[in-house]
């Protein structure tokens, strides 16, 4: 996005912050009250490159019209779906007029909601499901212990940690991750891809850099990693989604 544009965006959304907060809070509570099946789609930035090169097709817009679509065919009547807005999106993408005509054209608008703010963790928990690409969103879901799909390539997508199913298996019976599995999926990133520090405050980003810099010279055999060329990707759900199977840049 030009830097114009972007700026603009915040603009904008900041002239509108009180309207997008009393939406919020209209929408909100008529998919988190109650004990109907829940379903939450954490939204990522569409020009993120775990979108770009990470998802199928590379594009965020039509992989959520994928998804509300699977939805529409597959989940039972009483479920819904709520979309939550990235709190890095500027805007521009008007997710909730997008959202609401996805849904209209599918005819399941009264069962499909988009929030740009609230408690992540406490719609997480509200959650019977979540749905991601790839985001780090993920690994919250299963500290939560909660079902997990991964449309795109993640990390955290292994049998035993997200749902091995289909996503319209998904709708109907989530899978949740294993809790021994997850316990050991959390120490294996901290000890071999994680380090101490943080990008808000002197001591650490100071922190931060250290352990980085630490990190990029020590040899790959002391984190048991080795060299590997890049592979060109393939999505395990792109034929479900799109009915193909779309591969991304090596």
């Amino acid at each position: 996005v030009p830097p114009l544009v972007e700026y603009a965006g915040w603009i904008l959304k900041g002239l509108r912050r009180g309207r997008t907060r009393r939406r919020c809070e209209a929408v909100a509570p008529r998919f988190l009250d109650g004990d109907a099946p829940l379903f939450l789609f954490p939204l990522q930035l569409p020009g993120d490159y775990q979108i770009l090169l990470h998802a199928p097709g590379g594009d965020l817009f039509a992989l959520v019209a994928a998804t509300i679509a699977s939805f529409a065919r597959h989940a039972s009547a009483e479920a819904r779906l709520l979309f939550k807005v990235h709190p890095l999106d500027n805007g521009l993408s008007r997710w909730p007029e997008r959202i609401a005509a996805m849904a209209a054209e599918r005819g399941i608008a009264d069962r499909v909601g988009t929030v740009d703010g609230g408690a992540l963790d406490a719609m997480i928990a509200r959650a019977s499901g979540v749905v991601t690409i790839n985001s780090t969103v993920g690994t919250a879901t299963l500290a939560a212990g909660k079902p997990l799909i991964a449309l795109g390539n993640a990390i955290f997508d292994r049998p035993g940690l997200t749902h091995s199913g289909s996503l319209a298996e998904f709708w109907r019976a989530p899978e949740p991750p294993d809790p021994e599995l997850v316990e050991a999926f959390f120490r294996l990133l901290v000890d071999r891809l994680q380090v101490r520090g943080g990008f808000v405050g002197r001591a650490a980003i100071e922190a931060g850099a250290v352990a980085v810099a630490e990190r990029i010279v020590a040899p790959e055999e002391a984190f048991g990693m080795e060299n590997r060329r890049a592979r060109r990707q393939t999505f395990r759900r792109a034929a479900e989604l799109f009915g193909e199977t779309p591969a991304s840049p090596a």
